[in-house]
């Protein structure tokens, strides 16, 4: 169980982070957070990153799921793979959004070294494919 987490925002044009490059020119800039309870180390930060809203806009990063009121249903792991299940709906803020929440949404869940990869899925369909146009 954990009481803080490192979520991942986005650096627009890459300013001040050296992260992973999104696209956009953006690149992946991390922070710490405090969590209001103890939770597994995977929950704990997919949860203070969906909940992290407009918060941290004084940190120089921005959360390109701001706007997007998502929750995490579910968590299915086998091995080092984590298949994600969220609800709720996305509300983008352009069309460089939808690489950012991808990128926020992986590196977050790809932080700890028992998850080598994470898919996410939001009702049921997988994330990529809707925020590609292809759902």
């Amino acid at each position: 169980m954990i009481r803080t987490a490192r979520i991942h925002l986005i650096a627009i044009e890459g300013r001040g982070a050296s992260g992973e490059a999104v696209g956009c020119g953006d690149r992946t800039g991390t922070l710490d957070v405090e969590l209001p309870t103890s939770e597994p180390a995977l929950w704990g930060a997919l949860h203070a990153l969906l909940d992290a809203g407009k918060r941290y806009q004084g940190s120089g990063l921005y959360n390109a799921l701001a706007n997007s009121p998502l929750r995490v249903e579910r968590i299915d792991r086998r091995g080092g793979e984590a298949r994600v299940y969220l609800t709720g709906y996305l509300e983008l803020g352009g069309e460089c959004d939808s690489p950012r929440v991808l990128a926020q949404l992986n590196r977050t869940a790809t932080q700890f070294s028992d998850v080598k990869t994470a898919e996410f899925f939001l009702d049921g369909k997988p994330l990529r494919d809707l925020l590609s146009g292809k759902g």
